[in-house]
């Protein structure tokens, strides 16, 4: 959801960016407090504190850019900003990714290490915009970082309406397994090229609402890997 982060081919890993031999499992830091973690290696500790002090200075650029255009304060831009500025809300985002980190020594321990530092730095950034991204579910929207939009109820509450507009337009990888809608639709069809009618132009009504219905699997495989 957060600005920069698009991409034409997803992939979502219960490992959270683990390399592949890691165990399976769901891991996000288990609050935004300032409990200690244990000592991390060199390479892990300038792997986090790189990401964030590269955060905390292109935020502060956006700031000084939204103050000179007045910008109105509380919006998701102004939110974001303040996650990487404010001293102590960017301390206890340093400190999650640390305790991550810190689970996980059989990443950054030993001799030659186990991942490079730019490796350790996507960890930490996968990390901590998973966490933003699941914190603002919670939040008010006066007070989300991101401008996403999320359901008003139901199954779908807790997912945002962009997931659900570009699960049938894009390719997800969600725990090794492929979702395709086009692919999909020309699997169902028993067509194996682009020459033979697709259900758009067969049926625009039907091929809505198997896109809806693709959409709602689609966030379901993802609720099912991060086990929520």
């Amino acid at each position: 959801s957060s600005e920069g982060r698009s991409m034409p081919l997803l992939q979502v890993d219960c490992a959270m960016a683990a390399p592949s031999s890691s165990p399976m499992e769901v891991e996000l830091a288990d609050s935004w407090t300032t409990r200690d973690s244990a000592p991390l290696s060199a390479a892990a500790e300038h792997a986090v504190s790189g990401f964030y002090e590269a955060q905390r200075a292109r935020h502060q650029q956006d700031r000084e850019r939204s103050l000179r255009l007045g910008s109105a304060r509380g919006s998701a831009k102004w939110n974001r900003q303040e996650l990487y500025i404010d001293p102590s809300r960017r301390s206890s985002a340093t400190a999650a990714s640390r305790r991550h980190l810190a689970r996980h020594p059989e990443w950054w321990r030993g001799a030659p290490l186990p991942c490079a530092e730019a490796k350790l730095r996507e960890i930490v950034a996968a990390q901590h915009f998973f966490q933003v991204d699941c914190d603002d579910v919670g939040l008010p929207a006066p007070e989300r970082r991101s401008e996403d939009i999320f359901g008003e109820g139901g199954d779908l509450a807790d997912v945002s309406e962009q997931l659900l507009l570009d699960g049938p337009r894009s390719t997800y990888v969600i725990d090794g397994e492929e979702w395709d809608y086009a692919a999909e639709q020309l699997r169902n069809s028993g067509v194996e090229n682009e020459r033979g009618p697709l259900l758009l132009e067969r049926d625009p009504l039907e091929a809505e609402r198997q896109k809806g219905a693709f959409s709602c699997r689609l966030a379901a495989g993802v609720r099912q890997c991060l086990s929520v």
